[in-house]
């Protein structure tokens, strides 16, 4: 399972921003959630999961420009 995000910003090389996904589902609230993600450019990244989270999860994602 894919999931693209766009980050608002544009950064000056692709690997000048940080990706991490959080948790917000209320049972691990904050927890990082490991999952690969693909930096596809320098305003958008693909997150990739083994397999499809649970419906009752929720996760952000949080992007932070580095340079």
């Amino acid at each position: 399972t894919t999931f693209t995000i766009n980050y608002g910003f544009t950064a000056a090389a692709v690997n000048d921003v940080m990706v991490q996904v959080v948790d917000s589902s209320g049972d691990y609230d904050g927890d990082t959630v490991f999952a690969e993600v693909e930096r596809v450019d320098t305003s958008r990244c693909s997150i990739k999961f083994g397999s499809a989270p649970d419906n009752n999860k929720t996760y952000r994602v949080l992007c932070f420009k580095i340079a």
